[in-house]
């Protein structure tokens, strides 16, 4: 069984176009996320899944592999399995560790605990992260919102406030959590979320873990402590400059 850490980087963000190369402190957003990923412990390998020949060729400078992917693709996930298909050596057991390529500040304890937590539920399909999420947060539809059961299973995923709540009493935190796009799957399991067409939540939200929840995914939910500045638009870019 293998780890692969795999990193979506497409250049043509909605929001922020071009933003895996955007300019941060004197080096591209993407090369500030591959440098935090090769601090984690025990992987067996790095992969940037772009679209993009400039990707590629920061990619080259960075001694970092990559894979061509469609740029048509739906979603960052599906670039994923599309960059690792065809290679010879995948097992249907190996973990596969998507780090978006807009997470900077990523702390590579996060990234191990993920990891860890297939490693040690061999039935787990897929994991994520979320952490507290504060009332300032909640209405902010770049902050997506998480609620889970009792054994930390997800029930959804929304970039609106859940649940919703009629008196907001500023003393007691929001029930939901703040997700963090890191997900880790089996290889089998990526392998069969990617065979499925895009569901109609999943269109409706613009959040591709809503097509596994609609498929009947179970998706264990892992909370951790402290935030992170991610980058949706370039007015977070400069707050994670400052950051940095």
């Amino acid at each position: 069984m293998k780890v692969r850490i795999v990193i979506p980087a497409r250049i043509g963000s909605t929001r922020f176009p071009g933003k895996p190369l955007y300019v941060i402190k004197g080096q591209a957003l993407l090369a500030w996320v591959i440098e935090k990923v090769k601090t984690v412990k025990h992987f067996d390998q790095i992969l940037v899944a772009t679209d993009d020949q400039s990707i590629a060729d920061l990619c080259k400078k960075l001694k970092t592999d990559f894979q061509m992917t469609d740029s048509a693709l739906v979603s960052g996930t599906d670039r994923v399995y599309q960059a690792l298909k065809n290679f010879s050596d995948i097992d249907d057991q190996d973990i596969i560790v998507n780090v978006q390529g807009d997470e900077p500040m990523i702390p590579s304890q996060w990234i191990e605990k993920l990891i860890e937590t297939l490693k040690s539920n061999p039935s787990m399909e897929m994991a994520t992260l979320a952490h507290p999420i504060s009332w300032e947060e909640i209405d902010n539809l770049n902050a997506v919102k998480v609620v889970t059961d009792q054994f930390g299973k997800a029930l959804y995923f929304s970039r609106y406030p859940i649940p919703h709540s009629r008196a907001r009493d500023p003393k007691v935190p929001p029930t939901s959590l703040k997700h963090i796009g890191l997900y880790a799957f089996r290889f089998h399991s990526l392998k069969k979320f990617c065979s499925l067409p895009a569901s109609s939540l999943e269109v409706s939200e613009s959040l591709e873990q809503l097509r596994a929840l609609q498929a009947g995914f179970h998706i264990q939910v892992i909370s951790v402590e402290g935030s992170i500045q991610g980058v949706d638009t370039p007015e977070d870019a400069q707050k994670v400059e400052k950051l940095l």
